[in-house]
């Protein structure tokens, strides 16, 4: 189970990780966190790693991921650093190459979070990845964690423009 810190000022999201390198140029091969991201490096010539920019040189695609050649990445050494380190894109490249209303849980870390009633829940401090659905974790005001599952039955309403997320509450808190 992987659960990502909150992604740079710069609107960036994390949409995978650095699984192992591959090659002896320093090759790194990406594990995705769904399969929907894949097709986002078609569209970008730069990505982040662990928060810092790099410029994607050539993608080759396998069948559970791929390896990124990376210009500033230029030896096998160099390489072994980033193993394991988060792996985001600009959120504009979400936005404009991805479905409306799908549930993308990595967009959210940040968003102030609100029942049903309108009342203040919290905000959203990271996502954990169960392999069956996304689980958010919402921090309270009383310094509480929530854990409210990414699925239709909780989340109610997404609003990208003011960063914010309407949830039923689990029954079970």
């Amino acid at each position: 189970m992987i659960s990502l810190p909150v992604p740079l000022e710069t609107s960036t999201v994390p949409i995978g990780f650095i699984r192992t390198t591959h090659g002896l140029i320093g090759g790194l091969k990406i594990g995705f966190f769904r399969d929907d991201y894949k097709p986002l490096l078609k569209f970008t010539s730069s990505l982040f790693i662990d928060r810092t920019l790099f410029h994607i040189k050539k993608v080759s695609w396998q069948h559970n991921g791929a390896v990124l050649l990376i210009e500033e990445i230029i030896s096998l050494e160099e390489a072994k650093k980033y193993k394991d380190c988060v792996v985001s894109v600009d959120e504009q490249l979400i936005e404009k190459h991805l479905v409306a209303n799908k549930y993308l849980s990595e967009t959210w870390i940040g968003f102030n979070v609100f029942d049903i009633s309108r009342q203040a829940v919290g905000s959203v401090d990271h996502i954990i990845y169960t392999g069956s659905n996304d689980v958010l974790s919402v921090s309270t005001a009383d310094h509480k964690e929530l854990l409210v599952p990414v699925t239709g039955d909780f989340i109610i309403k997404q609003d990208h423009k003011n960063k914010l997320l309407v949830i039923k509450i689990p029954e079970y808190v």
